[in-house]
């Protein structure tokens, strides 16, 4: 994301010398690119690179690390070769445990930063209610968007002193299309579905016998699922150059191109306060999970991988 940052500086950088912005040195969590090619993804920013060293004369190095789990990311925070890092919401808690942070920014996708997750069943079907999904199959889907989905419902299951999701359904079929998660509950081949409002919402716009078909069980609060930081010791002349071009990386169309393929519309600056919801779902969830000797995010799919894998 080096040339993302190098685009939008290209007009007030000034006096800052090219040595001093190619030390900037940005990462990914591989959770963070678990629903996009990553080929696909270096290949737009190597692109935008070009474009920026043929117009504004910047030479840059334009592949963005991509970390898999948190202990390669404390890793290369602890080390300084990591200036900032994108990363998913349930990662941001478990580094917090020994690392800080600064500089927050969110990703906007629908014109949200926050993500609810619906739990859905068949309108025509026998389920009325949460406690009538035990020993079914649930189909939920995964995205970076989703990484809090199970553990919101998890802590839903114990509030009504039902067990946690592995063991209280039946199946939990987990997939990366939200197609396949939704619509097996449609034609009744799955008994619930777990997806993102939005998501949701989209797939009825397109196709509204499924919005009139499916129900609402439960919804979660509104929580932000992913975040980019900076590391606070991350102190350089050209910080706030640095800060100012990342909020305005949407403003170009190479930087649209690049959001285009990691699925957001543009990054925004927030406070550390837009975290309470999900911060305080997971340790609800910490709490649960105590007597299992899991941790919260063991339990809902795992670090290092959340999302079963990295995509080639």
């Amino acid at each position: 994301l080096i040339p993302l940052v190098l685009a939008a500086l290209g007009s007030s950088q000034g006096a800052a010398s090219a040595a001093e912005v190619t030390a900037f040195q940005f990462g990914f969590s591989s959770n963070m690119l678990a629903s996009v090619n990553h080929s696909d993804a270096r290949a737009a920013i190597k692109v935008w690179a070009q474009v920026v060293a043929r117009e504004r004369d910047i030479s840059a190095d334009p592949d963005p690390r991509i970390l898999s789990g948190v202990k390669e990311i404390s890793d290369g925070l602890k080390a300084q070769a990591l200036d900032a890092i994108a990363l998913t919401t349930v990662e941001f808690r478990e580094l917090s445990r020994e690392s800080r942070f600064s500089n927050l920014f969110l990703a906007v996708q629908g014109g949200r930063t926050n993500v609810e997750h619906l739990l859905l069943v068949h309108r025509d079907g026998p389920i009325q209610d949460l406690a009538g999904l035990q020993g079914r199959k649930l189909s939920c889907y995964e995205n970076p968007r989703t990484s809090l989905a199970l553990i919101w419902l998890d802590t839903v299951l114990r509030q009504q002193a039902l067990p946690l999701a592995t063991t209280f359904f039946g199946q939990v079929a987990r997939t990366p299309k939200l197609s396949a998660a939704v619509l097996p509950v449609f034609f009744r081949q799955s008994d619930a579905c777990l997806v993102d409002r939005l998501g949701f919402d989209t797939m009825c716009e397109l196709n509204p016998q499924v919005g009139k078909q499916l129900k609402v069980v439960a919804v979660s609060p509104a929580f932000v699922p992913m975040l980019f930081c900076m590391r606070p010791d991350y102190t350089p002349a050209i910080k706030g150059r640095i800060i100012d071009a990342l909020a305005q990386l949407h403003t170009s169309p190479a930087g649209q191109q690049v959001f285009t393929v990691l699925q957001f519309e543009k990054i925004q600056t927030a406070g550390i306060s837009c975290l309470d919801s999900a911060l305080e779902v997971l340790a609800q969830h910490d709490q649960l999970t105590a007597s299992t000797g899991l941790t919260n995010v063991q339990r809902s799919g795992g670090i290092p991988q959340l999302f079963g894998g990295a995509n080639p």
